[in-house]
């Protein structure tokens, strides 16, 4: 019997359908990484080989704890392309969580120095509505605040960038950080006519950008993201940002 043309799977079938399938790994490794594992051992050899499938499997070993095994994945997938952003900046995760903070930092200013790259082939009208983008929201979240604490934000630059720079990130920045908080706190400043050190509280457009393409997603992590960096101002830690819905 003669196969019907239009079953023939198209080029756009097959990238849905492995698109598909990356998103079910990932969805369900932020469940159940062991899980993620095992049904990643499922999928065909011709599927498990491919850079991205490479890369979701040491997202889930790292998520399981096996982090020697996940940089294993991320220096073969390395090797393979040493200008594999995403494979730069995920092994240096693993080696910062491994406590191998020397190992993990030239990874880093990689992930930087690529994504800097990138960022310079784009249109510089699309940067430009970004950076707005993120100023407009960032301005808007902070008109909504209570009065006192818009007053005790007077003084404190709240700015908008597109990255990193080198010299955050070997402060110890991660490179696609959504936003950073730099300074002494409003506690640490009462009583003083100025600050010792200058505060600040930046945003990285592109990083939210990246993170997060959808309008909505984006307006709504602008949001977490300023509230997040001001709760480090008025001097919540990372667990008092956890139970506040702010990591």
């Amino acid at each position: 019997m003669a196969q019907d043309p239009d079953d023939d799977p198209t080029p756009g079938d097959t990238e849905a359908e492995l698109w598909q399938a990356l998103q079910d790994l990932e969805t369900l490794g932020q469940e159940d990484p062991s899980a993620a594992l095992a049904m990643f051992a499922e999928l065909p050899d011709a599927l498990q080989s491919i850079g991205d499938f490479q890369l979701v499997r040491a997202s889930l070993l790292r998520s399981s704890g096996d982090l020697p095994a996940a940089a294993g994945v991320l220096e073969a997938l390395l090797d393979a392309d040493p200008e594999d952003s995403d494979a730069h900046h995920l092994l240096g995760d693993v080696l910062e969580e491994s406590s191998d903070f020397g190992r993990a930092l030239p990874h880093f200013l990689e992930t930087l120095r690529l994504d800097t790259l990138a960022s310079k082939e784009r249109l510089p009208t699309e940067l430009e509505e970004e950076l707005d983008a993120t100023l407009e929201h960032l301005q808007h979240v902070v008109e909504e605040l209570p009065g006192v604490w818009r007053a005790r934000l007077q003084g404190v630059p709240l700015l908008v960038q597109p990255l990193p720079t080198e010299d955050m990130v070997r402060g110890g920045l991660d490179p696609r950080a959504l936003g950073l908080f730099e300074g002494p706190t409003h506690m640490d400043t009462e009583g003083f006519d100025q600050a010792p050190v200058p505060t600040r509280i930046v945003l990285f457009a592109e990083n939210l950008a990246l993170d997060f393409p959808e309008a909505d997603d984006f307006r709504e992590q602008v949001r977490v993201t300023v509230l997040h960096e001001l709760g480090h101002y008025f001097g919540l830690d990372e667990d008092d940002m956890v139970r506040l819905g702010l990591d």
